[in-house]
């Protein structure tokens, strides 16, 4: 049985969209330009291994950057409304183990240190998250 990544790309989205502390989401590694707080993702790596006899064990992981932007607010409240958010993802996600039964389940979430970007557009803070998607898949 094949599993498509854009099913994951799907359920993704449909949680950032819920998250009323976002403004702005993409399914894309940049630097956002504007719609501060935004969160980037993308997918950035699969492992697998054999599971059971009829089954492989899939993880798919993607790493999602929570930014805001600096000039409006000064770094300190930027550095705690970004963290907001981070939480926010935290408790969207578990609310959604499975992302609407696309996956098995997701592993605990993971968040980074708080990074600061100097930019064309700006100074931001960045803090990534990173989301592991385990899924079983039947042997073909």
């Amino acid at each position: 049985m094949s599993f498509e990544l854009s099913t994951i790309d799907t359920q993704i989205s449909s949680i950032l969209s819920g998250i009323s502390t976002i403004q702005t989401y993409l399914n894309e590694d940049v630097i956002p330009q504007s719609g501060f707080p935004a969160v980037t993702y993308q997918f950035t790596s699969r492992s697998g291994e054999a599971y059971l006899n009829t089954h492989n064990r899939e993880e798919f992981i993607y790493t999602l950057k929570v930014w805001f932007e600096t000039q409006r607010v000064g770094k300190s409240e930027a550095v705690r409304i970004t963290q907001d958010i981070v939480s926010d993802l935290f408790n969207s996600f578990q609310a959604n183990i499975t992302l609407n039964s696309t996956v098995d389940f997701i592993r605990p979430m993971n968040a980074g240190m708080v990074q600061e970007i100097s930019h064309a557009h700006g100074d931001l803070i960045m803090v990534p998250v990173e989301l592991v998607c385990v899924k079983l898949v039947a042997w073909a």
